[in-house]
């Protein structure tokens, strides 16, 4: 197994290769983070062939503008700033179409061996979860997902989106009330008072004020 430093410097390599138009160097990318792009977007979407969808075009767009891409700056949240961005723009114009994207690049296309439906338990109570994660629009959708199930922090989020951090704790925050208020709370194991958010299993976060 690798060690942090060198997952980094071999990240590194591939986006120097990827720079200079090596779609090899590119593929590692791909296979490093496609998993991670894809539990996010099925989260945030429902749907696998929108998700898959959404990878793909992810990725397509990464190395269109793979040049631009600053040292220093993480790939993650790089990736996941493109993947983010196409969901909110094409969640709002599809408005439930499942839109059919063709794509002419194989090499941008990630093997998934998981059945999407395995990210989450298969429970009376999960399906609960998500069924008030999925009312909640687009942009809070993204907060709770990248929040509470991707794990990025505050700051991660804010980079990962484009937004203020400001902009992302309310939007944790305002989420979280209108799972209590839609009477999940409790089933969610979610609890929201002056401010502090408290999650089932992780303790009191006082993040979303």
């Amino acid at each position: 197994m690798l060690s942090s430093s060198d997952s980094k410097k071999l990240e590194q390599e591939a986006v120097s290769g990827s720079q200079r138009g090596d779609r090899n160097a590119f593929r590692y990318i791909v296979e490093a983070h496609s998993g991670l792009l894809f539990r996010t977007a099925y989260l945030i979407v429902d749907e696998p062939s929108f998700a898959e969808d959404a990878v793909q075009e992810t990725f397509i767009r990464a190395w269109r503008n793979i040049r631009s891409f600053k040292p220093g700056t993480a790939l993650r949240a790089w990736l996941l700033r493109i993947l983010t961005n196409y969901l909110t723009s094409e969640q709002r114009r599809r408005q439930r179409k499942v839109r059919t994207t063709n794509l002419d690049s194989a090499v941008f296309v990630p093997d998934y061996t998981r059945n999407p439906y395995q990210l989450t338990a298969d429970s009376e109570s999960n399906s609960r979860i998500w069924g008030a994660v999925m009312g909640l629009s687009i942009e809070h959708r993204i907060s709770i997902v990248l929040r509470y199930f991707g794990h990025l922090t505050i700051p991660e989020i804010s980079t990962a989106t484009g937004w203020r951090e400001g902009t992302v704790k309310s939007r944790i925050h305002r989420a979280l009330k209108e799972m209590r208020e839609s009477d999940l709370g409790e089933q969610l194991g979610v609890a929201v008072n002056s401010g502090t958010v408290t999650v089932k299993g992780q303790g009191s976060r006082a993040d979303a004020q």
